[in-house]
């Protein structure tokens, strides 16, 4: 069934120009073409059905073989799309002509393969190509060998042939250290925010590489890239968006001076956008936010990405739209987002990462809270809650658990709330994340809210924890907890008896 299941997300997923390819490139094939008919079924099926693909063609002789024909079937859409997006890449160019090289190879036809390899060398030189251009001049040299009779002229191309390669041997190890440091710096931006000098001391060794030390060290397009890139996360995992922007700044500069590159660093390129309309947000600088986020937007609408490109930016966008609505206080018309959103959930959900679609719930959720709709945000809040695969995001994971009981607050489950909240306790203590903020507010829950008879009662009690929270949230590692829920804005909504949302609204615009 693994195998099965494999074909039809294959199929699912191909676009309506790479099925009309495919469609002609197997057309071209030879023999029976039973495989053909059975891609119509699958791609017409909502989810893979074979007790109905055997039914289809029971009366066929193949269904005897059914096994054999997915397989081809799977083989020969792989083969259509190597074709079709083959001179898309940069990558697939290249591979087209080494494959060319080696065919014109084969054939001795060594000007001809020379000619060629220059044409590659010149590509993959630009684009920092390093693997491709070790196999361009592993084929120089070999033609090198065949071709050239002059014995001065073969001695002078085969030495700089090895000092090449060994320049750039040398060259793509850097840029494997700065991949190694990139990699340990996102695995600990994946975790989430850290909130204790524990965890801040893991960065340490990364920062104080030496290949960290000066810009100068990094000696390409792709090394200057990754050196940003980790700095930024540095910054941001210590809380210092100021240079955590600066730094991705450089990075979408750097990006946008080679646009050429950005196709191929298209990852990169969006997430850098990204990274620099949320660090603008937390900085309260909402020109930029904006700024970056209409370039997001403009990709999308109109440049050529495919599916999982546009899911990719699908999830970028609104995870910063909502996040923007939340932080100033705009609830009801980030409520306008959402039928946008579960649109685009219905179309990628199976695209996107599961970080970024709990980031996602869990903003739904806060823009329905603000707007007073606590039986909507508790709903999404559970698709947080309920996600037990999770193990990337836990800042956010941990937090939900937090906001659930906020949201059985306002509307009126006080009987669960003892209930929930020993339950919250034993979950983060067992998961280390059970830092000041958290235990201030969950005590409050547990021994101070049930003792108070009354809301006059009550007012005196959030006035004080407003002052333990404005206190500790001094500490840039405990203001942290105020990045996934307005605690501090919420209390004095309570205490003043008004709406959240004007709260919100009132100190953005005093800021």
């Amino acid at each position: 069934m693994k195998y099965s299941e494999d074909l039809f997300k294959l199929v699912k997923s191909l676009d309506k120009n790479e099925k009309r390819y495919f469609r002609l490139f197997a057309s071209m094939q030879k023999g029976e073409k039973n495989y053909l008919n059975l891609f119509e079924i699958i791609a017409s099926q909502e989810s893979y059905d074979e007790a109905a693909v055997k039914r289809h063609f029971h009366k066929e002789k193949f269904i005897n073989q059914l096994t054999v024909t997915k397989n081809y079937l799977y083989n020969l859409i792989m083969r259509s799309l190597s074709a079709y997006h083959g001179n898309n890449s940069v990558d697939g160019m290249l591979r087209e002509f080494i494959n060319q090289v080696g065919i014109l190879y084969q054939k001795g036809l060594y000007s001809q393969a020379i000619k060629m390899l220059q044409r590659a060398r010149r590509i993959a030189v630009h684009h920092e190509k390093h693997i491709f251009l070790l196999e361009i001049l592993r084929w120089e040299e070999l033609a090198a060998r065949n071709h050239e009779t002059n014995y001065e002229k073969l001695k002078k191309l085969l030495e700089q042939n090895v000092a090449e390669q060994k320049d750039i041997i040398e060259k793509q190890a850097k840029l494997n250290r700065y991949k190694r440091l990139y990699t340990q710096s996102y695995l600990l931006e994946r975790k989430g925010s850290m909130r204790d000098k524990k965890d801040l001391a893991k960065i340490a060794p990364i920062a104080g590489s030496p290949l960290m030390r000066d810009e100068r060290n990094a000696n390409s397009l792709n090394s200057k890239s990754l050196y940003h890139h980790i700095f930024s996360n540095i910054y941001y995992l210590r809380g210092d968006y100021e240079k955590a922007n600066q730094h991705t700044r450089q990075r979408i500069l750097l990006l946008e001076k080679h646009p050429e590159t950005i196709r191929e660093e298209f990852d990169n390129y969006i997430g850098a956008l990204s990274n620099h309309v949320m660090e603008s947000r937390l900085l309260r600088n909402y020109t930029e936010s904006l700024s970056s986020l209409s370039k997001l937007k403009h990709i999308l609408y109109h440049s050529k990405v495919n599916k999982t490109e546009q899911a990719r930016l699908f999830e970028y966008i609104y995870i910063i739209e909502t996040d923007i609505h939340i932080h100033t206080g705009q609830f009801e018309s980030g409520i306008s987002l959402i039928p946008e959103i579960e649109k685009g959930l219905s179309l990628y959900e199976k695209s996107l990462k599961m970080s970024q679609l709990i980031t996602l719930h869990f903003n739904i959720a806060n823009i329905y809270f603000g707007a007073k709709q606590y039986n909507r945000s508790l709903s999404w809040l559970n698709r947080v809650i309920n996600e037990t695969n999770n193990d990337t995001r836990q800042d956010v994971y941990s937090f939900a658990r937090i906001f659930n009981l906020i949201i059985h607050y306002e509307l009126g489950n006080t009987g669960v709330l003892e209930y929930f909240v020993k339950s919250v306790l034993r979950f983060l203590y067992k998961r280390n994340r059970l830092y000041k903020f958290e235990a201030l507010v969950l005590n409050f829950i547990l021994k101070t809210l049930p003792s108070a008879s009354s809301a006059k009662e009550l007012t005196p009690a959030f006035r004080l924890l407003r002052e333990k929270l404005i206190n500790i949230s001094r500490d840039p590692l405990e203001r942290r907890a105020l990045e996934y829920f307005d605690f501090i804005s919420w209390l004095e909504s309570k205490i003043e008896n008004r709406p959240f949302a004007d709260i919100v609204r009132e100190k953005v615009g005093r800021r």
